[in-house]
């Protein structure tokens, strides 16, 4: 059954990733078959159906997986799920993008880590039935990782580590597909590159940029953006400085002042009236709550 989505009902999540902590994930035991849940996140995400039967939904494509299922989601790629069966077990993890668009093994420089992600969901990845015992196995290993929950270096690593084996066993034997990439129809690939340029940058990317990334006109990449996103590219860019500021403000001791100018904020009273806008606080009183 093909939904229809209604913007309204995406909820965005607030995951804090960075550089030093790059990957988080859990593991679900679902008791009971569920509803349609929707959101979407700027980190990325990647999720492995360990038992039962779920589908995975996305604005063109849905998905039915049971046991050995994967799934990707980009960038503030809106996305949703529901369990079908119950008892069903899931694995997911977020990454921070730049771990993956920056990466470069010397094995294979080519390999394409970040490509499962940017792709139109009709085209990303499926496990080979021999290969899920190892799928399982691995997602196993890292349930049993999150389940240390061992916050020093080591155990960030063993987690790092662990990913990279589950891209290398889901991606292995698969090559995007260049053609589908500029299928018109795949809106959300053709807007990838813009998602790409603000996540690069910490200062405002201009539509006139974001759409000559995209090599397309003004209004026609607009369109596009604003049905894929649910929000215009102006207020993406935004959201997303305003995340950085938010992370910011509670891991350092900068000033305000300083952190506007870090995120291309022409001064603290423009960064104070947009971020009240979409805190309903101050940066100030955001930074004294976590005190």
């Amino acid at each position: 059954m093909q939904l229809t989505w209604d913007n309204r009902d995406i909820k965005q999540m607030n995951l804090s990733l960075s550089e030093e902590r790059p990957v988080e994930g859990h593991c679900t035991e679902h008791e009971t078959c569920t509803d349609v849940s929707f959101d979407f996140h700027y980190p990325l995400e990647l999720g492995v159906v360990i038992s039962g039967e779920m589908q995975r939904l996305y604005r063109d494509h849905e998905d039915t997986l049971s046991t050995g299922g994967i799934w990707f989601c980009g960038v503030c790629e809106p996305h949703g799920y529901r369990v079908t069966k119950p008892g069903t077990e899931d694995l997911v993890l977020t990454i921070w993008p730049p771990l993956l668009a920056s990466l470069r093994l010397p094995e294979d420089p080519h390999f394409p880590w970040l490509a499962p992600f940017r792709c139109a969901p009709a085209q990303r990845p499926q496990v080979a039935r021999e290969r899920i015992p190892d799928l399982i196995a691995l997602a196993q290993r890292c349930k049993d990782i999150l389940a240390e929950a061992d916050e020093s270096a080591p155990g960030k690593m063993r987690l790092r580590f662990v990913l990279l084996e589950l891209l290398l066993c889901m991606c292995e034997d698969w090559q995007p597909s260049e053609a589908k990439q500029k299928d018109s129809s795949d809106y959300f690939s053709r807007i990838s590159q813009a998602i790409e340029l603000v996540f690069s940058t910490r200062y405002a990317v201009s539509v006139e940029k974001a759409a000559e990334s995209c090599a397309m006109s003004r209004n026609i990449f607009s369109k596009h953006f604003q049905r894929v996103m649910g929000i215009s590219f102006a207020q993406f860019s935004l959201r997303f400085r305003l995340n950085g500021v938010a992370q910011e403000l509670l891991k350092s001791e900068k000033p305000i002042k300083a952190i506007a100018h870090n995120w291309g904020f022409t001064d603290d009273a423009h960064l104070q009236r947009r971020f009240q806008e979409a805190y309903d606080c101050s940066p100030h009183q955001f930074r004294m709550r976590d005190q």
